[in-house]
């Protein structure tokens, strides 16, 4: 499944590790010509040994493209006719005025929840950071999580030595990513870096106190919403980032949800200027759900399941809840034009929940469900596979699994809850 593909592909220790390497020699960053032979030289399949043939040695042409030294003036030449790279592989630090202008473009389309327009993909065809970081940009905000995977191992490459702004957006993109695949502390440790760093670019800025604020809501995080969140709306609201405004509103309502009655709802989604009409019915299915009445949030999450995956995964636990088997089954054997981990997730589940094999069955919920085997950090998502786990396990007498589930589980949510960037 792609997204369990790019699921992994995301590691974290890896990321902090080149993180730390770039902080530690700051002298060899913003030296991306040699990421470009590199990246060349494999297109060609090319070996060191033949690149380097009667131009210099192999251990130099090496540091060359690993960014630690830059290439004299002769080499570099050389290095560029035998490699037939062309002059717009010439960088020197973030001097293109166009890509700098499109780096602000990428943080803008962040904030706005939107793709990138065409003309600037057409800018980037080259195989180069800048390409690579457009691309990427583009394959999150669409989901993509097959291309992602492939332009987020070639960035990771020259991660150390991409040029300052770069390597920002180049974090402010993975730290989407990780956000959409419900990696929530993950997102958060990723955000450290950038917290006190000076940014070239103001939106930059907002853009991280907004997904600080979100994260905060998304792991329970009490002070921290009540510290900040009137200050990261006015910040949204001078850049004019509505849709990042809504966004932080309708968490606020999802925050909220458990100790709101049905007309505090109403009211609460009525004050959101131009909320999509699909986010509403799952925010009014999600009140349902949270308040048992299951039969009233299935009558709104069936509205727009077809075209919501936050409202697909909610059918899907409301329908389990109600022990609608039939309903569930024909929804994961349909074909679906959403790629997503969680529903991913949920599909395993349910395979695994209704088949004929009890031992295999029990095996899942044991490995998977007890242990929080990379499951999600959504908690609404994590407590359904938990009360899953839970009459499963003890229908089948297994009660010292459930204790060590609970005892998991609550490990797991104050971890989440006071993570902190």
């Amino acid at each position: 499944m792609q997204g369990e593909l790019f699921f992994v592909y995301i590691n974290l220790i890896e990321l902090k590790t080149l993180i730390k390497r770039r902080q530690m020699m700051m002298t060899h960053v913003e030296l991306p010509f040699g990421s470009a032979i590199k990246y060349r030289r494999r297109e060609l399949q090319m070996t060191l040994e033949e690149a380097s043939e009667n131009i210099c040695s192999l251990s130099y042409l090496s540091k060359v493209e690993n960014n630690l030294i830059k290439p004299n003036p002769e080499f570099s030449d050389k290095l560029r006719e035998r490699l037939d790279l062309s002059s717009d592989y010439d960088y020197l630090a973030e001097s293109d005025a166009v890509f700098q202008k499109d780096l602000e473009k990428i943080v803008v389309a962040l904030l706005e929840k939107n793709p990138l327009e065409k003309e600037i993909l057409g800018r980037y065809l080259l195989n180069d950071y800048q390409s690579f970081i457009v691309n990427y940009a583009q394959s999150v905000m669409k989901n993509d999580y097959k291309t992602m995977g492939k332009y987020y191992y070639h960035l990771l490459d020259c991660l150390s030595s991409l040029p300052t702004e770069s390597y920002t957006v180049t974090l402010l993109i993975t730290i989407q990513a990780l956000f959409q695949l419900a990696r929530y502390t993950d997102a958060l440790d990723l955000i450290e870096p950038l917290i006190e760093q000076e940014f070239a670019s103001t939106r930059s800025q907002i853009l991280i106190r907004h997904w600080r604020l979100v994260l905060a809501f998304k792991l329970r995080q009490h002070d921290y919403i009540h510290l900040f969140f009137d200050k990261t709306q006015s910040k949204l609201l001078q850049c004019r980032a509505f849709a990042s405004i809504r966004e932080n509103l309708t968490e606020d309502i999802i925050y909220k949800i458990h100790s709101m009655n049905h007309k505090q709802l109403k009211d609460q989604l009525q004050s959101i200027d131009m909320l999509p009409e699909e986010r509403k019915l799952y925010i009014t299915a999600l009140f349902y759900y949270v308040n048992n009445q299951l039969e009233e949030a299935k009558v709104y999450s069936q509205r727009c399941f077809k075209t919501s995956i936050d409202c697909l995964i909610l059918h899907l636990m409301i329908l389990s809840k109600l022990d609608d088997v039939k309903s569930i089954l024909k929804i994961i054997k349909d074909q679906h034009e959403f790629v997503c981990p969680t529903f991913d997730k949920l599909k395993r589940h349910f395979k695994f929940k209704y088949s004929n094999d009890k031992e295999q069955m029990l095996s899942y919920f044991k490995r998977d469900v007890v242990n929080i085997n990379r499951l999600t950090e959504d908690l609404e998502i994590l407590q359904f596979f938990m009360s899953e786990a839970d009459q499963i396990l003890t229908k089948h007498h297994m009660y010292k699994d459930v204790v060590y589930m609970y005892r998991n589980y609550s490990i797991k949510i104050n971890q989440m809850m006071y993570s902190k960037a």
